[in-house]
């Protein structure tokens, strides 16, 4: 399952840990405004990170 996530405060960051956790996801795209704030996830390979929104939706 493809998933996307707009906004990565305390609730992204708490929804994408869950899905990579309980093995929920094939691919997980991550957008915020600062990429800095979510660098804990660059090291899962099934994470895209961006700051475009319409990169993670489509």
């Amino acid at each position: 399952m493809k998933i996307a996530i707009i906004g990565t405060g305390n609730l992204g960051k708490s929804m994408a840990k869950g899905l990579i956790l309980n093995n929920a996801i094939t691919t997980l795209y991550l957008s915020c405004r600062h990429t800095q704030n979510i660098k804990q996830f660059e090291g899962y390979k099934d994470v895209k990170i961006t700051s475009d929104n319409r990169k993670a939706v489509k």
